[in-house]
């Protein structure tokens, strides 16, 4: 009864700021009721893959794409000022983590998350920290040319240091009895892989280095993984071991 008077016709439409009777809404009323919804919402960090990156746009220099996950995908917009700042450039299938508030634009009622930082995260984070202690080692002259040492033609005796339960050490012993049953074969055990996996292939390493007789050569192998599997490697102790 409280939408309709007692003659059967519908009331007029009260003027109280966008809310007609029965308790529906205008759209500029109901966006706004959105908008004040999202501003409550603190600052947030999020994690997820850029998609559809356009930008820097030509006119106004900011940045429009989305970033998604397995099921859910948002736009994210990215002012020219906040870009400016950046340490990368963004691209489609980049892992990053952005800090910022969802907006909504009224003129369309499109939300939005508006980043106002970024940092890349998981694999690509990875790949900018080995990046920056291959260019470190570089600056100090590790990789030069005239540090490597010569790696005979012909082994006679070969040290390998690995895992001794995975599969690689079984690869390695059947490759070179294919390809040369003569060498001379030492295993030198260490964990190729999880915490504390780059200190023991350091120590293995030494270990292998100090046999008499001297080996030809050391193999430090491993089997195939991710990534992140293979970061053991990228340890900057192990790296100056070798």
């Amino acid at each position: 009864m409280s939408a309709w008077n007692l003659t059967g016709t519908a009331p007029r439409a009260r003027d109280d700021g966008g809310e007609r009777d029965g308790g529906a809404l205008s759209v500029s009323r109901a966006v706004e009721l959105a908008a004040s919804a999202l501003e409550a919402i603190p600052q947030l960090t999020v994690i997820g893959e850029v998609t559809g990156f356009r930008g820097p746009h030509a006119r106004s220099g900011h940045c429009y794409f989305q970033i998604k996950d397995d099921s859910c995908a948002v736009d994210c917009i990215v002012w020219r000022g906040s870009y400016a700042k950046r340490t990368f450039d963004l691209r489609d299938g980049m892992q990053v983590q952005f800090t910022g508030s969802f907006n909504l634009y009224k003129a369309t009622g499109r939300m939005s998350f508006v980043a106002r930082s970024f940092s890349l995260a998981g694999e690509g984070l990875l790949r900018q920290q080995v990046a920056a202690l291959a260019e470190k080692l570089r600056r100090e002259g590790l990789m030069d040319e005239a540090r490597r040492r010569r790696i005979p033609v012909f082994c006679t005796r070969v040290a390998v240091v690995t895992s001794l339960s995975g599969a690689v050490i079984d690869d390695v012993k059947r490759t070179l009895r294919r390809r040369n049953p003569l060498v001379e074969l030492v295993c030198v055990g260490a964990r190729v892989q999880g915490e504390g996996a780059a200190e023991e292939l350091v120590e293995a390493l030494g270990r292998a280095a100090a046999l008499d007789p001297a080996p030809d050569c050391i193999l430090l192998v491993r089997g195939g993984g991710s990534f992140e599997d293979l970061m053991t490697f990228n340890d900057e102790a192990l790296a100056r071991a070798v």
